[in-house]
């Protein structure tokens, strides 16, 4: 028998195609209906979404912006600023600084060193930070619980050093042309009323000294010690109003010269160095000085030549003459900073 033609065996199937083709109607076509209207909701919910992030976004802008407003409007530059710098503030006030001196006078400074660090662990919570080595064989450091290391220095250490607390140092500002009828106990009271843009009731000052002026015994001048803050904005206007007075405002942060050798940084009270005269730089006391004629030298800034290898730094003036001197500028530029965070 031969085999039906391939026409003819697919015509014999159409009962099946139709079959088929019944199944796929009645069950695949109502799937794809389905999965067109998932697709045509993913669609839509995307698009609601989309809108959904451009309003989240506008919101965002407009929160930001209000807040922006009510922080400005709410707080002056200086506030501003102490906001955006605090926790560095905090966490530097929170920082005490430490003397460790040995009671050995010809120990140096790395033995010093050396005996802090192996006696106390710098990971702990005394969280020792800046150190620095001092010319009497000392250290200088900086750490965030100095009750601790004081206890742990009394413990370990008491023996063969002693141990003191470093206050914290505020900077100074000098006024003049205080009018006669103005005492010491007024004078704070007439010069926070007259100048509260400038000293206001947050602001720290501290009166250290008043005294008539060396040109005018009429005429008074105050030395005061004030917060950083109102230290900048006194330097900065410049004057000031006390009594019927105009007054002027000087910058009054300096550093200690010693008497007897002349050098910076400490008194002659401590002073362990020889000798040296602030007029003619010889190794003999001002007192001791018979030149009345004698060429001037500063000892300090002919150091500094001999320790820069001859920077040709001016010499021809006394060491008490700081408008010329450039090491007690120098010196002056470092405490500032060191101290203050400031500018010579």
């Amino acid at each position: 028998m031969k085999p039906l033609p391939f026409t003819s065996e697919a015509n014999l199937s159409s009962n099946a195609l139709k079959e088929i083709d019944m199944i796929v109607s009645s069950h695949v076509k109502p799937l794809l209906n389905i999965i067109e209207a998932l697709q045509t909701s993913v669609n839509n919910l995307s698009k609601e979404n989309s809108e959904l992030r451009g309003e989240i976004t506008k919101l965002n802008k407009y929160v930001n912006l209000t807040k922006a407003e009510e922080f400005t409007k709410s707080t002056d530059p200086e506030e501003l600023d102490a906001k955006i710098s605090y926790s560095n503030i905090t966490k530097k006030n929170s920082q005490k600084t430490l003397i460790v001196k040995p009671k050995d006078d010809k120990q140096r400074s790395s033995k010093t060193k050396f005996d802090v660090m192996n006696n106390i662990n710098p990971l702990t919570d005394i969280n020792i930070g800046k150190v620095r080595t001092l010319r009497d064989g000392g250290i200088l450091l900086k750490c965030e619980n100095s009750s601790n290391f004081n206890q742990i220095a009394k413990d370990k250490l008491a023996e063969k050093y002693e141990v003191r607390e470093v206050k914290s140092a505020c900077p100074k500002i000098r006024i003049s042309g205080i009018p006669n009828y103005i005492d010491d106990k007024d004078f704070l009271p007439y010069l926070r009323k007259q100048n509260e843009f400038l000293f206001d009731q947050k602001s720290v000052c501290n009166l250290l000294k008043f005294c008539p002026t060396k040109k005018n015994n009429s005429i008074f001048q105050a030395l005061l010690e004030v917060d950083l803050s109102t230290y900048k904005r006194a330097i900065s206007v410049g004057h000031c109003l006390v009594g019927l007075n105009g007054c002027t405002i000087y910058d009054a942060v300096d550093v200690t010269r010693c008497f007897n050798c002349n050098a910076f940084g400490h008194s002659s009270k401590f002073c362990k160095n020889s000798p040296s005269c602030p007029k003619c730089g010889n190794n003999h006391n001002l007192n001791e000085c018979k030149e009345e004629t004698v060429d001037f030298k500063c000892v300090n800034c002919n150091n500094l030549n001999i320790k820069n290898k001859n920077q040709n730094i001016d010499v021809e003036h006394a060491a008490w003459d700081y408008s010329k001197c450039h090491a007690h500028d120098l010196v002056l530029s470092k405490v500032k900073k060191d101290l203050f965070g400031l500018s010579a």
